[in-house]
């Protein structure tokens, strides 16, 4: 399979991009470095870096899954190797994010509450008093107060 080349894009085009056609081109640009540097402009620096990210955890979920089905070839293996080396090492060679707090989506927030909740399950199953000893940052309830809110409310939702 060969990587096709990189299309003459400005920054505002690569800006409008969605987000596949942007990993598209993200990816037929990370062995390029004359299309890559376009990709380091302010106004897309940040989304490139995102961008970057995600192929990499991709890449492993990848892996991952290929491995439990069985279904990784030598072939396969090295091309998506390849793909999260150059990824991971663009990522490594870009500067620093900027220090802004970000806000966090509704689902990355949902996704802190489901792990705080099964962890707080884990940690009451294998050492109950330390529900007690710990406190949430937000509102100064102990754990075992936050899991038990957290329960009822689920019982509430089930209900309705």
């Amino acid at each position: 399979m060969t990587v096709p080349e990189p299309r003459e894009l400005s920054v505002g085009q690569l800006a409008a991009l969605d987000a596949k056609a942007f990993t598209t081109e993200l990816r037929v640009r990370l062995r390029r470095d004359d299309y890559w540097a376009i990709l380091l402009e302010p106004s897309i620096i940040e989304r490139t870096r995102y961008t970057l990210v995600k192929i990499i955890a991709s890449v492993d979920a990848q892996r991952l899954r290929a491995a439990q089905e069985g279904t990784t070839t030598e072939h396969w293996l090295r091309a998506i190797n390849a793909l999260q080396r150059w990824s991971q090492e663009r990522l490594n060679a870009m500067p620093p994010a900027p220090e802004a707090p970000l806000v966090p989506s509704n689902r990355e927030t949902r996704a802190w509450k489901g792990f705080s909740a099964r962890l707080a399950e884990e940690l009451e199953r294998v050492e109950p008093e330390a529900l007690e000893r710990i406190q949430t940052p937000y509102g100064g309830l102990t754990l075992s107060q936050w899991l038990a809110a957290r329960r009822e409310k689920e019982g509430r939702d089930a209900r309705s």
